[in-house]
């Protein structure tokens, strides 16, 4: 009779024993991905911010004024008005190769 008393509190105490250590590791590793979840944010916030900081850069370098810099860098200027062709259709063409810039002409067929 003793010796299933003492079996019995072994195993109980055993039992409690196992639910403290699940308690204990379920709250370490709550820990652990709440840093790991920290951690990431961090590291999407800073992705964030390099790709705001590279589209600035890119519409910066874009800029008509940034274009014409470089531009004049490489010893480029603009033309001489005589010197510009304006392209149309010809005599006796009847224009339907320029369907497409009278289309973007007009405002993309819209009325406005």
């Amino acid at each position: 009779m003793q010796r299933r008393a003492r079996n019995s509190a072994l195993k109980v105490l055993l039992g409690v024993s196992a639910l403290c250590f699940l308690y204990a590791w379920q709250g370490v590793e709550a820990t652990r991905t709440g840093y790991e979840i920290e951690k990431l944010r961090r590291e999407m916030r800073d992705i964030e911010h390099s790709n705001d900081y590279l589209r600035k850069d890119i519409s910066i370098a874009l800029s008509p004024a940034s274009l014409e810099a470089k531009a004049q860098k490489l010893g480029m200027a603009y033309p001489e008005p005589d010197r510009v062709v304006q392209l149309g259709p010809q005599r006796g063409e009847t224009g339907q190769s320029f369907w497409l810039a009278r289309f973007f002409k007009r405002g993309n067929g819209r009325s406005m």
